[in-house]
């Protein structure tokens, strides 16, 4: 470490921990613009999908690129020195698709004639679940959308 190999060594780790954390904080206002919320009239409830326009195909793909960055990087997360950054924005993300999930479930279920758009959004928050926990997650998501 003392060495000149080890010091370069050092300080290139933390330019890509660096580089990796500044990638990873990109990830949850990715999300929130592929998964628009409406604005709830409560404090205390948070908003629910926007279903008024479809999916943005370009913000969709860009969170998607983001989220399949993060679950690619979570074997290499502590040893690169990004772990905490890393398990943050999971923590953040995960009950947020989840809610989002479950509130397009329980619109489904109503059956309020915007089940087309309702189903799109259901499996781009299905595909990002999958990507934020595990592809189990998504596959419960689908299953559920499909006897809805």
């Amino acid at each position: 470490r003392e060495g000149p190999w080890g010091k370069r060594l050092q300080a290139q780790m933390r330019a890509l921990a660096s580089a990796v954390e500044a990638r990873l904080r990109e990830v949850e206002p990715a999300v929130a613009a592929a998964l628009p919320l409406q604005p709830s009239r409560s404090k205390a409830m948070r908003g629910l999908p926007r279903l008024t326009d479809p999916p943005d195909p370009r913000a969709v793909t860009k969170a998607h690129a983001l989220l399949g960055f993060l679950y690619e990087s979570r074997h290499s997360a502590s040893y690169g020195g990004f772990g905490v950054v890393r398990s943050r924005v999971v923590e953040a993300l995960d009950p947020r698709l989840d809610q989002y999930a479950e509130d397009l479930l329980e619109q489904l279920h109503a059956g309020d004639g915007l089940e087309e758009r309702v189903r799109e959004h259901l499996e781009i928050a299905a595909e990002f679940l999958g990507l934020v926990r595990d592809p189990r997650a998504a596959e419960v998501v689908r299953r559920r959308a499909a006897v809805a």
